[in-house]
């Protein structure tokens, strides 16, 4: 505890019915005072001196403000930074396309299906923080950077690993394919560039910063453009809400027949779930908080809220129509400038991490003191190839659709459930440990999430099935 202020010159302390307060303007004039005053609170054969005693107390006595200050240091500071840091990660170029997306089912059953992507993705998020601590607690090592050491440390199959890790690629690789066809829909709307040559240059760009700079650097870059791209959201979100002329009828409304809604819905389903994924992150968070689960836990709730509200209000704005005038035109190009930059960089990062544990010039020691250009230009070069074969020029939606249907119910549905499994397998052949891991969600969660995920994962290829066989 801080120390409180000196007696001298400051004043006494005094009883009361909640612990003791400091008087500022009453000087202490005699030991007599003293003596009256400590006699009541400390035991004479603790302190043979009434002075001590007093002095003793002035450096004990319990302060509010003092606790609340160490609270705000210990506890919400990191948790904010940490919370802004998951909301920057899941705030991206899909939210771009959320607008369109919404449209048709009607933001009501969007909300509803929104809030069950938070659902999941949150215990999805604490099953892979509660793995990583669980790790730390038993083997003293931080948690690696790369999702293939992760599911390797813990599942102790390094063929499974190695097909988490090309899962991981397989999903990253389809985000950047989509972030890499935004931009070149954007080259085509604000500056006239053809979408191949923009999509071109974008990827060649962002690969030259990824594998010549640190990590560190490209996540100051990336951070700064998360900045950049919440001032924005704010300055066109919040008189765009308040320019909506119809609220409820915004709220209602749907552009396809009520029959329809629930297929528009399922529609939208796997890209809502996929723009609110972040949990690739989720063992960086894990370490920035030092392994503490009351941490981690707040954390993941507010952190993933908040792009919960933000991805409601501007579909809501935008819908409502309250994105208007020349002023609110720039800010949106601004925006999507920014949210593309950040998502492609962040992306990137994932990419090469996978990447480096298979090209040759992996550095052995993990040090993410520099990228493998390599790594970069793979991490890039693939997902710009998918985007100019199948893009066809347009916002490529279908990467989304896809990452959202087969990848992320596979690696952040099934897998940490696995996980989690093992880990409490383990445990129990260990004759030695008498503790059980203690547990971030409730014991149900486990086979919901994963008979929710084999179930979108097997629903999805049903409907895949049918188009082909329709088509055929």
């Amino acid at each position: 505890m801080k120390r409180l202020h000196s007696l001298i010159g400051l004043g006494f302390l005094t009883s009361s019915a909640k612990g003791f307060v400091i008087q500022e303007n009453k000087a202490v004039r005699t030991k007599e005072e003293l003596s009256a005053f400590t006699t009541s609170t400390t035991s004479s054969s603790q302190f043979p001196y009434k002075e001590d005693a007093l002095d003793a107390r002035a450096y004990t006595v319990p302060s509010q403000r003092t606790t609340a200050s160490n609270a705000w240091d210990s506890f919400v500071l990191p948790v904010l930074g940490a919370s802004f840091l998951i909301t920057g990660n899941t705030v991206g170029a899909g939210c771009l396309v959320m607008p369109e997306l919404t449209a048709e089912p009607g933001l009501v059953a969007s909300s509803g299906i929104f809030a069950a992507a938070y659902i999941v993705n949150l215990v999805s998020g604490l099953l892979l923080a509660q793995v990583a601590i669980h790790q730390r607690e038993t083997s003293a090592e931080d948690v690696p950077a790369s999702f293939q050491e992760f599911a390797e440390a813990n599942l102790k199959n390094p063929l499974a690993a190695n097909g988490i890790a090309a899962i991981s690629i397989f999903v990253n690789g389809l985000i950047q394919s989509f972030d890499i066809s935004r931009a070149g829909v954007l080259g085509v709307d604000y500056f006239g560039v053809p979408a191949g040559t923009a999509s071109c240059l974008w990827a060649s760009l962002a690969a030259v910063v990824v594998g010549t700079q640190s990590t560190k650097n490209v996540s100051q870059v990336s951070s700064v453009c998360v900045t950049l791209l919440f001032a924005t959201f704010a300055a066109i979100v919040i008189p765009g809400m308040a320019a909506v002329s119809d609220p409820m009828g915004t709220l209602t409304a749907s552009t396809t027949s009520p029959d329809n809604v629930m297929s528009a819905a399922m529609e939208a389903a796997p890209v809502i779930l996929i723009a609110m994924i972040y949990q690739n992150i989720v063992p960086t968070v894990v370490k920035l908080l030092d392994y503490d689960r009351a941490k981690v836990t707040a954390a993941l709730i507010t952190g993933s809220f908040i792009p919960l509200v933000m991805y409601l209000c501007w579909c809501y704005t935008s819908l409502g129509g309250g994105i208007q005038g020349d002023l609110a035109e720039l800010l949106l190009s601004a925006f999507s400038v920014f949210a593309i930059a950040g998502s492609t960089l962040g992306t990137s990062l994932s990419l090469s991490e996978e990447i480096k544990n298979f090209v040759p010039g992996k550095r052995k020691d993990n040090s993410p003191e520099s990228n493998n250009m390599i790594a970069a230009g793979l991490s890039l070069g693939v997902p710009l190839s998918a985007a100019l074969a199948f893009s066809s020029g347009s916002g490529f939606t279908e990467a989304l659709n896809l990452a959202g249907s087969f990848g992320s119910p596979l690696l952040y549905g099934i897998i940490p459930v696995a996980m989690v499994w093992k880990q409490q397998q383990d445990q129990a052949a260990d004759s030695s440990s008498a503790t059980k891991i203690p547990s971030m969600v409730p014991d149900a969660a486990l086979p919901v999430l994963g008979s929710l995920s084999v179930g979108l994962v097997g629903e999805e290829l049903f409907q895949r099935f049918n188009e082909v066989a329709t088509f055929v």
